[in-house]
């Protein structure tokens, strides 16, 4: 910051950060741990249970295990960093997890432009000035985070209707599955996806992924009820279909702006889309492939959105 000034700020993000050790084999005793000093500073606990020691790599986590990979440590140092590292170097053998002394170890990731400044300012300054790009980076993340907590609370309301309409359909000796609703339903996303330019068949999935979890939902109260018996209270199918459909266009609105202003979806949101998904008679594994289906949903490039 003292030599770099930020001139756009795009993105910020908030992600967890397992903390792994990589080695070049499984059996050799350590002595030494290579990484990013400020990395190291967050596995002192290891650092001391192991009696360690450390050789810090300025260029970053990532240059600590390349160095190792390519053969420039002995086979008694390791390099600590991101648990993702495997991904990047294989060769590497996985030794240790979660190393981290917080568990909830989190870091603040920022996108920006920046050019060089005409002249070094002072230690301070350019502290100051790092402190006004978190807090704006911080911002970033709050605005993003209301916003998908606005959609996923849409996405539970429409699936907690599924017990009054599961209710509806045994009162009346209905069928759980009902293929030309499906239609109606999946027919109306996909005008409004057209509309608000998101990828049809992204949408499609996602939708459809509602579905099943719905009818898996009504499927499981259906049961119960076996057992329990059918409760005795009023259910309006009408009033319900018109709930789910102002719903289901909440969802698509939501998620069109969340796109635009944020970008996809990211496996960061995962643990609070399941913190805030809480209907009933939801599995974890329905959960997934809703999670799963909504990250893949794109808007459409060179698309104008039109009213409906």
């Amino acid at each position: 910051m003292r030599n770099y000034k930020v001139t756009e700020l795009s993105a910020a993000v908030h992600m967890p950060i397992e903390m792994c050790v990589f080695g070049l084999n499984k059996t050799a005793k350590i002595t030494h741990a290579a990484s990013h000093p400020a990395a190291l500073n967050q596995i002192g606990h290891w650092l001391n249970a192991h009696q360690v020691q450390t050789k810090p790599v300025p260029k970053g986590t990532n240059e600590a295990a390349r160095l190792l990979a390519n053969g420039q440590f002995d086979q008694n140092t390791v390099a600590v960093g991101s648990c993702a590292l495997k991904v990047v170097y294989p060769e590497l053998t996985l030794r240790e997890v979660s190393v981290q002394d917080n568990a909830d170890n989190h870091t603040l990731f920022g996108l920006m432009k920046m050019e060089k400044r005409s002249q070094p300012i002072s230690e301070d300054e350019a502290r100051a000035a790092l402190a006004q790009i978190v807090e704006k980076a911080n911002a970033l993340v709050k605005t993003r985070t209301d916003s998908v907590e606005e959609l996923f609370s849409h996405i539970n309301q429409r699936l907690a209707q599924m017990q009054p309409v599961a209710l509806y359909k045994a009162q009346q000796h209905r069928p759980i599955e009902d293929l030309s609703r499906e239609a109606t339903v999946l027919s109306k996303a996909l005008e409004q996806a057209r509309q608000q330019c998101l990828d049809s068949a992204s949408v499609e999935a996602f939708f459809q992924a509602q579905m099943d979890a719905a009818k898996a939902i009504q499927y499981r109260y259906r049961a119960q009820w076996l057992a329990e018996g059918v409760p005795n209270e009023d259910a309006n199918l009408d009033q319900l279909r018109s709930t789910l459909n102002q719903l289901g266009a909440a969802i698509l609105e939501t998620l069109t702006q969340h796109l635009a202003k944020h970008g996809n979806l990211t496996d960061e949101q995962a643990g609070l889309f399941n913190q805030i998904i809480n209907t009933e008679q939801l599995f974890a594994t329905d959960k997934a492939r809703l999670f799963s289906a909504l990250q893949k949903v794109r808007r459409v490039d060179n698309c104008t959105i039109t009213a409906s």
